[in-house]
């Protein structure tokens, strides 16, 4: 290789670094200040339904931000994850309500639709109250595969968002990982 393709090689890996910032700085920060962190159970569920969950074809941009806002809106949210098993059902009632005022609801399609690959649900039977603080959890313990394989049995959750989500968890509290076999669960790819 010569010197001057090194430095064109360089010059692009500087360029995707400066592009890498400004997307963290414009879009994830602000997202990751306004839920705090995802420090409360509902904070870190409205953090990820309203950033990550619904970045998929087919579901409707009215998914994220009425999601969110519903989680948001429950005042027992932090309360009764852990023991409520109507508070599915009850966030789920109150989507459908707001929903239809906007648009037809594809439950199919929805990451808090009550049944076995429910978020909720999911989380529930994980014995997690706070979906970032265990996924933090799980890549400071190494165990990058186990948060991958959750993520992606989570309905509405392929192994791009697992990634993305990942990754942000891994650059906002700057987990240092031990072994490179790991890039590949923080590394979305997309065709």
């Amino acid at each position: 290789m010569t010197k001057k393709s090194e430095l064109e090689i360089k010059q692009w890996l500087e360029l995707f670094q400066e592009v890498s910032d400004f997307h963290w700085e414009l879009n994830v920060l602000p997202i990751w200040e306004k839920y705090e962190k995802g420090e409360k159970p509902w904070q870190s569920v409205a953090l990820f339904l309203s950033t990550y969950v619904f970045q998929t074809s087919g579901a409707s941009p009215n998914y994220a931000p009425i999601s969110a806002d519903m989680i948001e809106s429950y005042k027992k949210f932090d309360i009764e994850m852990s023991q409520n098993v109507e508070l599915e059902k009850n966030i789920w009632s109150a989507i459908e309500k707001e929903m239809e005022r906007h648009e037809n609801l594809n439950s199919k399609k929805h990451s808090l639709w009550p049944n076995k690959q429910s978020l909720l649900r999911r989380m529930k039977e994980n014995k997690m109250t706070n979906i970032v603080n265990s996924m933090r959890t799980y890549l400071q313990e190494s165990r990058l595969k186990e948060a991958f394989d959750f993520l992606k049995s989570i309905r509405g959750v392929g192994p791009k968002v697992a990634s993305f989500f990942l990754r942000d968890i891994k650059e906002y509290f700057s987990i240092k990982l031990p072994k490179d076999e790991f890039r590949n669960y923080l590394q979305p790819v997309d065709i």
